[in-house]
């Protein structure tokens, strides 16, 4: 370690999540074995989209695919120039440092086996021409508003599909199902409402799970333009639940079935390399296969907004009298109404600016995907890595009491 015993980066922000607009506060620690000079303390704040994958082959024949996409790259010197021939002294100096994060959409926090979109802030320091630098990071999530308030996403979604199933080119069970979900967009923390029938025309009993489903589509865009991009699928059932089996020749109705929207990462859009989509998907299964059908669905940041009826109450409200909204437990904030983001647009083109609302405290908890899988960002010369153990956080909301409430930190 020589002269500095430990470098270490304190962001000011209790959550380490921030929006595109918005100030990275903190502040660098360097704890020094006695009073000496350095040449040079800078900070660095990046962000970047990076995927890497294998085609399975033999030696010769497989191939690797990677890129690399940079939408920040921020520096500032917190020490150098004209006070690098002054010594420090003993113990912990703090440095402070300010960095305002670009106006322009950045795409969400994620981190994936074969990718990540990852922010972070690195410290370097330049003990001298003897020495070695000493480096650490501390990484941050940033979240790009998708707003469930937005009017494309307030209508239900509705399929109904006859379908056959069987195996060895021969149909054995034949149904007709209907799926439907109460709205097209949720944030993590909100209840899915669906309904469902079933009509059973074969002698099977049909088992039927519902269950959420995400598909990452990483892309390779280096191939050149006369070569098409390569793409890597990465699909992952989120959950699943389990509803009753459907006996031969009958009809099996659900009505308004609620499961939580879990804490996974948003549906995202805006990133070149990587896609991330949901859907809804309603599973009917013999013995044999089983037949799907999907809805897709848009995992959001901002929920509905507090004090708004719920999709039921409204549809069976008969004298539309509005009711007052509920008084919020926290100190009000700004109204907030900035329109439509980049992620909602390249969802639907054609939505609409949701109503402004009064944003209250968010809360945050973090991805239950866990750990990153990704560790070709590791390395061994920076100090107190911060990247093996951080945790995407997004927004989490609490829909039974229409209001925000902290989390505890896990």
């Amino acid at each position: 370690m020589g002269r500095i015993r430990s470098l270490t980066i304190i962001l000011d922000s209790t959550h380490p999540v921030y929006r595109c607009g918005e100030y990275v506060k903190g502040k660098v620690v360097t704890n020094l074995k006695e009073p000496c000079q350095l040449e040079l303390v800078k900070v660095v704040l990046i962000g970047k989209a990076k995927v890497w994958w294998q085609q399975a082959g033999s030696v010769r024949t497989s191939r690797h695919f990677g890129e690399e996409k940079l939408y920040v790259n921020l520096r500032q010197e917190l020490w150098g120039g004209q006070f690098a021939s002054q010594k420090l002294p003993g113990g912990d100096a703090v440095m402070r440092f300010k960095f305002k994060l670009p106006q322009s959409h950045l795409p969400t926090s994620f981190e994936a086996k074969f990718g990540f979109i990852r922010y972070y802030v690195e410290a370097t320091v330049n003990p001298g021409p003897q020495s070695m630098n000493k480096i650490c990071r501390k990484v941050f999530t940033i979240i790009d508003d998708i707003d469930v308030n937005a009017p494309c996403y307030l209508s239900p979604s509705t399929e109904t599909k006859g379908l056959q199933i069987g195996c060895c080119w021969v149909c054995k069970s034949q149904f007709t199902a209907t799926f439907e979900i109460n709205r097209k967009a949720y944030c993590p923390g909100e209840y899915v409402r669906f309904s469902a029938e079933i009509n059973n025309r074969s002698p099977d009993l049909m088992e039927v799970v519902v269950r959420l489903y995400q598909q990452t589509t990483l892309t390779d865009c280096t191939t050149g333009s006369n070569v098409r991009n390569e793409h890597k699928l990465c699909p992952k059932t989120v959950w699943k639940h389990k509803l009753n089996s459907v006996f031969p020749f009958t009809t099996e109705h659900w009505d308004d079935v609620r499961v939580r929207m879990p804490m996974v990462p948003p549906t995202m859009s805006v990133c070149p390399l990587i896609k991330v989509e949901y859907f809804i998907e309603l599973v009917v299964k013999d013995e044999c296969t089983s037949a799907t059908l999907p809805l897709p669905v848009v995992i959001a940041t901002i929920p509905r907004r507090p004090g708004e009826q719920s999709e039921a109450s409204t549809s069976n409200n008969n004298n539309n009298v509005q009711q007052p909204p509920r008084p919020s437990l926290r100190r009000s904030r700004p109204v907030r109404n900035q329109g439509v983001s980049e992620a909602t647009r390249l969802v639907d083109p054609e939505a609409d600016s949701p109503p402004p609302y009064e944003a209250p405290p968010p809360s945050y908890s973090q991805c239950v995907f866990g750990l990153n899988d990704s560790d070709t960002e590791m390395d061994e010369s920076i100090m107190n890595n911060d990247d093996s153990t951080y945790i995407p956080m997004y927004t989490y909301y609490l829909e039974d009491t229409n209001l925000y409430v902290e989390l505890p930190d896990t």
